[in-house]
């Protein structure tokens, strides 16, 4: 694309999905295989790690991991720290000064917000039929495994040769950008709430019409109680990805409405020490910000789950 070789994209993109594809398929096959040749399920019991080595095994692995997620992090925070070799703190404040980093900033925002309310919107109702439609319904779920498939880079740019001519000539719109970040989201919304929906028994429904309920009485006083923290935390993931998207955004974004990555992207393909250091103060905050989400969130669905058990 940026060769201004669109066909060679496209055929790229299409080989890309061809390959990922055929693999993909494979692997089910390959696990549906297997699960047919187990007869019986295996009932493992766990151990208590009595022993000193054990502890302290299990312990080095948990720091290792941890250090691991968290070393990255702290080596962005530290360099936007520093600038010439010297300990500053002029790139946060020329991130805060910034006019078209605020914007940046809001943009985000706004999409982010969008994305965490459609994206489980559209991952309730794919689940919804998959589980309580009949086996002909369950191409659904295969259909939303897609966007795992093919790459957020492949997402935009079927957008843009897709809805490049009238009457949907919607290139440019601003509202395509949380549509396809919902796209990349959609499979794990999905996933996240599937396995809780599916895990209902069939007896609290059963008692639910025996005494008077209707189908959708049955479904928002029992289903949609029991999946509304699998619905939040859903939500949360999405939000987490819209924030640092940048794949499908790289095609879709437009002047005036950059997102947090493509301004991080823009900054480092500048020549300067002081706008990189800008770029790496922006990628902190990407990272607080997806990480202030989760927990956010999650604290919410905390909330809302004691009310429920106190009710």
């Amino acid at each position: 694309m940026q060769l201004g070789d669109v066909s060679g994209a496209m055929l790229l993109g299409a080989l890309q999905i061809i390959i990922i594809g055929a693999l993909f398929i494979a692997t089910i096959r390959a696990n549906r295989g297997s699960s047919e040749q187990t007869s019986r399920p295996s009932i493992s019991r766990q151990k208590p790690l009595r022993a000193t080595k054990q502890r302290l095994a299990i312990m080095l692995v948990i720091l290792s991991a941890a250090l691991f997620a968290v070393a990255p992090v702290a080596a962005i925070a530290i360099r936007s720290l520093t600038s010439n070799s010297k300990f500053t703190t002029e790139a946060w404040q020329t991130v805060f000064a910034n006019p078209e980093i605020i914007q940046s900033l809001g943009k985000t925002l706004i999409f982010a917000m969008i994305t965490m309310t459609l994206a489980p919107f559209l991952g309730l109702i794919c689940a919804c039929n998959t589980i309580y439609g009949d086996k002909r319904l369950r191409f659904i779920s295969g259909l939303t495994t897609l966007p795992i498939i093919i790459s957020a880079i492949s997402i935009g740019l079927g957008i843009i040769i897709t809805f490049d001519t009238q009457p949907f000539d919607w290139r440019g719109a601003k509202f395509m950008l949380p549509l396809a970040h919902a796209m990349v989201a959609l499979p794990l919304t999905m996933r996240i709430i599937s396995p809780v929906l599916q895990s209902i028994p069939d007896s609290l429904r059963q008692a639910s019409s025996v005494l008077g309920a209707s189908s959708w009485q049955t479904w928002r006083n029992i289903d949609l109680k029991i999946i509304r923290r699998a619905v939040i935390s859903a939500a949360a993931i999405s939000a987490s990805v819209s924030i640092g998207e940048f794949g499908a955004s790289s095609f879709l974004v437009r002047r005036g409405a950059e997102t947090l990555p493509i301004t991080i992207s823009r900054l480092l393909s500048r020549p300067g020490d002081s706008l990189q250091t800008q770029a790496f103060a922006l990628a902190t905050l990407l990272a607080a910000f997806s990480i202030a989400t989760i927990f956010v969130v999650d604290a919410l669905a905390d909330n809302s789950r004691q009310q429920n058990s106190h009710a």
